[in-house]
């Protein structure tokens, strides 16, 4: 899952990123269809860090598992915040929901991550 990030507001998408067009952190919502989309996704933060192999498990798992029409992942690197870290350090990769504050913690399997899901509504 990826947000294709661009300055021009008429760049075509293709399968592989999801329709999540940022320009200096604001949304570019001109077309109608994709603001629709946009704000019919649901966000998710994924707590990582460079290196972490069970990051990039979770996060296979994740990208198998979600539809990429349905949800937009943003990757948290705990490293940039001490904050972060004495919150997430020993429990990477966590998926969380900013809206709930519900959070999954590894390790997960799919049926874990589809009943996680499913309790965000």
């Amino acid at each position: 899952m990826r947000c294709l990030t661009t300055e021009k507001s008429d760049v075509k998408l293709d399968a592989h990123y999801i329709p999540c067009l940022v320009n200096k952190g604001n949304p570019l919502v001109h077309n109608a269809a994709l603001r629709e989309c946009l704000f019919k996704m649901k966000h998710l933060l994924f707590y990582t860090t460079e290196g972490c192999h069970l990051c990039e498990m979770a996060m296979q798992l994740i990208e198998h598992t979600l539809d990429p029409q349905s949800f937009h992942i943003d990757s948290v690197e705990i490293s940039e915040s001490d904050a972060l870290v004495d919150l997430y350090g020993i429990r990477i990769p966590v998926l969380a929901d900013p809206e709930t504050k519900a959070e999954l913690g590894w390790p997960f399997d799919q049926p874990q991550l589809i009943s996680f899901i499913e309790q965000l509504g």
